[in-house]
């Protein structure tokens, strides 16, 4: 557990050190820097009680919050006043979405926990990283129809940036050797990166910006999970393929 929580303090330490310096290369006005803070704060709150659910409540006591997590996405989607074809599609996505963040409790038993922080560890990695970097130096863009403010700059620092927090953090975690948890993060991060954009897909269709605003800063519930929605389930399959 000690090695968990150092680890989440440095991933948001790094998190703060991006945004403080965009903040300062940029001359961000007060009003966008409060709001980017309050994001930041509402995430990582996110993220560490998640943590630290699973941690005194174990496997079976996340069951009820997952759960709820799909409950919530499953009634965003109902209530979205999306075209015919889209109310469609969010209807058929609530099983995926149940399926998908299920994916978090499979694993042994002795050393689940500790799975379970490395892919939650791995996705906010991706998810934060890829935009954080972006907006510091991201110049072009990487889906500009799907998501205007996503860029090749932010997706290549999000993906470099998993890659090393796995190649780090799976020796610490597991005693694994850091080449093949490069590999479970690189593979990882390109299951976060499909999630979010398909999601994205979804919103466009529907003419959304967010499917919520219950979450400060970040929009709807499945504006925050929809990369552990898919990064979840990739990262316990190729854990099975790398690690066996």
């Amino acid at each position: 557990m000690v090695e968990v929580v150092l680890a989440l303090a440095l991933l948001f330490a790094g998190g703060a050190v991006l945004i403080a310096l965009e903040h300062r290369c940029h001359a961000v006005a007060r009003p966008r820097a409060g709001r980017d803070w309050l994001k930041f704060a509402v995430y990582a709150g996110l993220i560490g009680g998640l943590v630290g659910m699973a941690a005194g409540l174990g496997r079976a006591g996340l069951v009820p919050l997952l759960l709820l997590v799909a409950g919530l996405g499953a009634l965003e989607l109902h209530r979205s006043r999306c075209p015919r074809g889209s109310r469609l599609s969010g209807a058929l996505t609530t099983f995926p979405l149940l399926l998908g963040l299920g994916h978090l409790l499979l694993g042994p038993s002795d050393t689940w926990f500790r799975w379970f922080a490395l892919a939650l560890i791995l996705v906010a990695s991706m998810d934060s990283f890829s935009q954080l970097w972006g907006r510091l130096l991201g110049t072009r863009p990487l889906c500009p129809r799907l998501s205007p403010g996503k860029t090749v700059e932010g997706l290549v620092g999000g993906g470099l940036t998993t890659v090393a927090v796995a190649a780090a953090l799976g020796p610490l975690f597991l005693g694994h050797s850091p080449v093949p948890m490069a590999g479970l993060g690189a593979l990882t991060a390109a299951g976060a990166v499909v999630g979010d954009l398909t999601f994205s897909w979804i919103k466009r269709r529907a003419g959304l910006k967010d499917f919520s605003s219950v979450l400060p800063g970040h929009g709807g519930v499945l504006d925050r999970f929809d990369s552990l929605v898919v990064g979840a389930p990739v990262f316990f399959w190729s854990r099975l393929v790398l690690f066996g």
